[in-house]
């Protein structure tokens, strides 16, 4: 097996435990395949991570090129997923300022519902938290 492959496994894995301990690991190894981040890796980051993810996310945003688009999707729809409203907050700094292609990018995240890509997820630690 190739080792990027292995790493994919695992990064999903530690991803699936929605583990704040994970979260040191996730983003090392995102830094460490920078600029080439899987989608796999935005999924775990957030799931792991929470809101500590989005320094990062906001520079994965940037580094994303227009035609990109898939990307950037992946990132609005953690974001819908964390749904926090730092997190709601963050989407509107990024979407800003508005034109066609970020209008697409939102309504297609909103289409596919705030999820984890590659993670089987139920919600956030976070809103389990806030209910108790």
């Amino acid at each position: 097996m190739r080792r990027e492959f292995l790493e994919e496994i695992i990064i999903t894995a530690l991803g699936r435990l929605h583990h704040p301990g994970a979260f040191e690991t996730v983003e090392a190894n995102v830094r460490r395949n920078w600029p080439r981040v899987g989608l796999h890796s935005v999924s775990a980051l957030v799931a792991t991570g929470g809101e500590r993810a989005l320094p990062l996310l906001r520079d994965l945003w940037h580094q994303a090129t227009e035609h990109q688009t898939v990307n950037r999707e992946v990132i609005i729809e953690c974001l819908l997923w964390l749904g926090t409203d730092r997190a709601n907050d963050f989407i509107l700094e990024l979407l800003t300022p508005l034109d066609i292609k970020k209008v697409t990018i939102l309504v297609t995240a909103l289409m596919q519902g705030g999820r984890l890509l590659f993670l089987t997820s139920t919600i956030p630690i976070s809103r389990v938290s806030a209910k108790r």
